[in-house]
């Protein structure tokens, strides 16, 4: 599979299935269960450490995550040990501008950066599944030959 895609996982198919379905309740207690996976870690932590461009930017901590041993660390702590977590400030840099001018970007610590992956992964089925009919053939996956087809 492509780095750039993005394979759901059962329980984001469940999740998916279950805001179609209209069913509030199980859709909540299944992100609850998705923020508690070791899956849900784990994939969080690949794609803040492997699939991300920005992976060897540290933040304000100055910690990158490369060794095998320490994405098994991140991913145990993202399990168990996230309830006191308060966001670090993010590290400011400037980059230039097309027109000489520069422009401010924060950089997060690896810890909040994987927090917010482990998030997304727990709510975005429910929004798509929401907004599916009204994403006009643009979404996460879906190739260009694909959404021309679409509307041509």
């Amino acid at each position: 599979m492509a780095p750039g895609r993005r394979r759901r996982t059962a329980a984001a198919a469940r999740i998916f299935t279950a805001t179609q379905a209209g069913d509030l309740k199980r859709v909540r207690n299944l992100q609850k269960l998705m923020l508690g996976s070791r899956a849900n870690a784990l994939l969080s932590v690949r794609r803040v450490t492997e699939l991300n461009a920005g992976r060897n930017t540290a933040g304000v901590d100055g910690r990158v995550v490369l060794a095998g041993w320490e994405k098994a660390e991140m991913a145990a702590w993202l399990q168990r040990d996230t309830a006191t977590w308060r966001p670090r400030p993010v590290k400011r840099v400037f980059i230039p501008k097309s027109n000489g001018k520069r422009r401010g970007l924060g950089i997060p610590v690896i810890a909040d950066r994987a927090l917010q992956a482990l998030t997304v992964n727990a709510l975005e089925p429910e929004w798509e599944a929401r907004f599916e009919s009204h994403r006009m053939g643009f979404g996460q996956a879906v190739a260009v030959r694909t959404r021309c087809k679409r509307f041509l």
